[in-house]
Order: C-alpha cells, then structure tokens, then sequence
C-alpha cells in the first residue's frame, strides 16, 4: 500500500493542480441577469454523478480508509474494530471536506459524500479480505 501513497499525493496535490478548488461561485447579480435555463445547466454540470472530482474523491476514500485500518491492526485493533475505526475516521475526513468547501464559498455536494462512501465501502470489502 505504500507504494501507492506518493501516487495517490502526487494526483491530489501535483504540480498541475487538479486539486484546486473550481471556479468561483457566480455572484448573485450574475445569476439574476443570466437567463433561467443556463444557471440551471451550470449548476448542474458543477455537480456531475461521473466527473474527475468524483474519482478523486473515490480514491482519497479508499487510500484513508486503508491507512487507517492498517494503522488501527499495527496498533493491535482487532479486524472488527479496525474497520470501525478506518471506515468512520475516513467518513469523518470526507465530511470534513465538504464542510471546508462550503466554508471557502462551494457547494456542499452530497454527490461527494456518496463517492466517499463508495470508495469506503470498497476499501473496507477488501479489508475484510485479509488476514
């Protein structure tokens, strides 16, 4: 799993900035002037089910979750409490996050959380794999 964490660093934090934060909010007196139809559009497009933030979220999921479980056997956590343990801690950080974006003026996007879940989920079906 180590070997992962400099690539899982380097997608989220690298030079080419993709975890920067989108676009500023459109004012309000923007959203006034704009025609119905395409402040509708835009916000839905903002917040798209399949998007690269969606797999970033899914990914930084999976890796806490796996870092907190095997963190929670190293410090001698039983299997059930060690994915008790990884899976809350990694909901606790995705909530965190979007309470952050929305503190920093974006949207608190459930979408988000529903990746987090998934890649939580997943880390936690292969957790229960081990031995």
């Amino acid at each position: 799993m180590l070997i992962w964490a400099p690539l899982l660093f380097a997608f989220c934090f690298g030079p080419v900035g993709v975890c920067e934060p989108h676009a500023a909010p459109i004012p309000a007196v923007a959203r006034a002037a704009a025609a119905p139809q395409f402040a509708d559009t835009t916000a839905a497009i903002a917040d798209a089910w399949f998007a690269e933030d969606k797999l970033r979220h899914f990914f930084m999921s999976f890796a806490a979750t796996s870092f907190a479980y095997g963190a929670a056997r190293t410090a001698g956590l039983g299997h059930g409490p060690a994915e008790l343990a990884a899976g809350a801690s990694a909901a606790a950080a995705g909530v965190w996050k979007e309470f952050h974006d929305r503190r920093r003026g974006g949207p608190f996007s459930y979408r988000d959380l529903a990746w987090d879940a998934v890649g939580i989920a997943a880390a936690l079906i292969l957790a229960v794999q081990t031995r």
